[in-house]
């Protein structure tokens, strides 16, 4: 299967032979208001990687919020739920699922768990692209039908006050829950309410998870590999098709290679050039610079450590 990005949100386009299909993004999220135009459902917020799973011309295909497909991600997904999915889309062919994918397995923070992909949304490619998500009562539907599981609700909220004298007083107490992302009950009114956004209501609960809090680095770096922006903190991309497809090419290369001697070399290389790519991504201060530069080191070094070790054994 082939792919191209069509947009820095996510928007891609699957080609399999003659066939091809484009996969619209998550929508962008709007901003907390202190009166709603209508009912909000809030869901919890889980600290881990936004993927989009679908089945196209047979193939089950997980793609990554910027839009890349993962078959790291798709194999665990299709391991955890097994029939359930095959079934989902014999019966649902142009749906998607929009989960949060958390646990140990993962590249996400969230390690309480061995593994989980919690649906959120389901997204009908059939339908207008402004209206593509499924309502919050047919969604919670196909989720217990299916025996997927769910982020979980919070219940319905009418104001910003409602929604934060809940989250003061009934929030669940899990490291792994940031917040809630509240949404209108068609599905496509949608925005975040972090703990963090409140910091004077939520001290406590944010100290609390502190130490697991990742710095401004570690998420550049993540979100870059994942391929969208942090527009936020200074970052105007995640890592371009043409980025993706040359590192994957220098990593086969150092895992072809037969010594020691050139797998490092290929692996400065490769520092070299991931580290100019994420640099070109964004504006950044010296010391963020120095901060990337040593988490672009600690993933070439892991590559070549698995390259010298295919060589050696």
């Amino acid at each position: 299967m082939k792919y191209s990005i069509m947009s820095g949100r996510g928007r891609v386009k699957l080609v399999i032979g003659e066939r091809a299909l484009i996969v619209p993004p998550y929508p962008k999220l709007i901003h907390p208001m202190e009166k709603f135009n209508t009912e909000m459902v809030g869901e919890f917020k889980w600290d881990g990687y936004n993927v989009r799973t679908l089945r196209f011309d047979g193939e089950i295909v997980s793609l990554l919020r910027g839009g890349r497909p993962d078959d790291k991600t798709r194999d665990l997904i299709v391991d955890f739920y097994g029939d359930k999915l095959r079934i989902f889309f014999d019966e649902n062919p142009a749906l998607v699922l929009c989960g949060e994918v958390i646990g140990k397995k993962t590249m996400a923070r969230c390690k309480s768990v061995e593994l989980d992909y919690l649906i959120f949304d389901i997204m009908d490619l059939n339908r207008e692209e402004e209206q593509r998500f499924l309502g919050y009562k047919e969604k919670l539907e196909l989720i217990e039908k299916y025996g997927f599981n769910y982020t979980g609700s919070a219940g319905k909220f009418h104001n910003l006050h409602e929604v934060l004298n809940w989250m003061q007083k009934s929030s669940p107490d899990n490291e792994c829950i940031e917040g809630l992302v509240l949404k209108s009950l068609d599905g496509n009114r949608i925005f975040k309410l972090r703990y963090d956004m409140h910091e004077e209501l939520f001290k406590d609960r944010i100290k609390k998870r502190e130490p697991r809090r990742r710095g401004d680095d570690e998420i550049i770096y993540t979100h870059f590999m994942q391929g969208y922006p942090e527009e936020e903190l200074g970052m105007r991309r995640g890592i371009t098709d043409e980025e993706f497809n040359e590192l994957q090419v220098m990593l086969d290369e150092m895992y072809a290679a037969n010594n020691k001697e050139e797998t490092i070399k290929l692996g400065e290389e490769m520092t070299e050039f991931l580290y100019a790519a994420i640099l070109s991504s964004g504006d950044y201060d010296e010391e963020m610079k120095d901060k990337l530069y040593k988490r672009v080191k600690r993933y070439v070094a892991k590559q070549v450590g698995k390259a010298i070790k295919m060589v050696t054994s």
